[in-house]
């Protein structure tokens, strides 16, 4: 928020963080640098489109829609998981480059788990 007063035409403010894409724009921030949008870019695409749309019922349903996948993040080490997440989503991004390791197969399951409300 404190960023806003730098916004200019030249300087634009993005969220950092996936879990603050609806409150950046709310506060008139321009958008984001949504690591989430490589797994799930409809439910990130949504919080942009319904709030310039005007329907913040459904941004903000859209940003707690990212929550799961989110907590999910805590599972392993970055990149790891989000890749495996768009694997599992069928997003195919590849593996992960050493020294990063691919999560176990327990992971693996509960991330599916988590993944569940991403397929409608």
């Amino acid at each position: 928020v404190q960023m806003m007063t730098y916004r200019s035409d030249d300087f634009a403010v993005f969220a950092g963080t996936d879990s603050l894409i609806y409150w950046n724009l709310l506060a008139g921030g321009d958008g984001a640098v949504a690591a989430t949008a490589n797994a799930v870019p409809h439910v990130v695409m949504t919080i942009w489109s319904a709030f310039h749309a005007g329907d913040h019922a459904t941004a903000r349903a859209a940003q707690e829609k990212l929550r799961p996948l989110r907590d999910a993040f805590a599972l392993g080490t970055m990149p790891s998981v989000l890749k495996k997440a768009a694997d599992l989503l069928n997003v195919p991004v590849g593996p992960c480059r050493a020294p990063v390791a691919p999560l176990d197969e327990a992971t693996v399951h509960k991330l599916e788990g988590l993944l569940a409300v991403y397929r409608d």
